[in-house]
């Protein structure tokens, strides 16, 4: 079974290459919160045992912060044979994502507000 991009999940060879350049300016990759070049790896956003092609680029520093918070939910990223239970692991996964997204563009907005008041922090 296909995903509608004509690519398999983990554990089945993908039917054809995809060759994307999201997250290059310039040649290079920035990491998608921060825009740095510096450090940055391709993140697995459904995990590399769940959803082996969808990744997105972090710099090193919210690639360990993101890994964290998916540890310490206790989402499990070591492989499974089930089909099913990787695809609950990738969704669980995907959705820790979204969450650490809203919570740096909250801390961003915050600093952004307590700069034009002045504030330092």
């Amino acid at each position: 079974m296909t995903n509608g991009c004509n690519l398999r999940l983990s554990g089945e060879n993908p039917t054809r290459p995809v060759r994307l350049n999201a997250g290059r300016a310039s040649g290079e990759l920035r990491c998608t919160i921060c825009g740095s070049a510096d450090q940055v790896e391709k993140h697995h956003v459904g995990g590399r045992n769940h959803v082996v092609w969808f990744t997105i680029p972090l710099c090193r520093d919210h690639h360990v912060r993101l890994t964290a918070y998916i540890a310490a939910a206790g989402i499990e990223m070591r492989y499974s044979q089930y089909r099913l239970t990787r695809l609950r692991r990738a969704r669980q996964a995907i959705y820790m994502l979204l969450w650490f997204l809203e919570l740096e563009e909250e801390e961003f907005t915050s600093r952004k507000k307590n700069k034009s008041k002045g504030l330092n922090t």
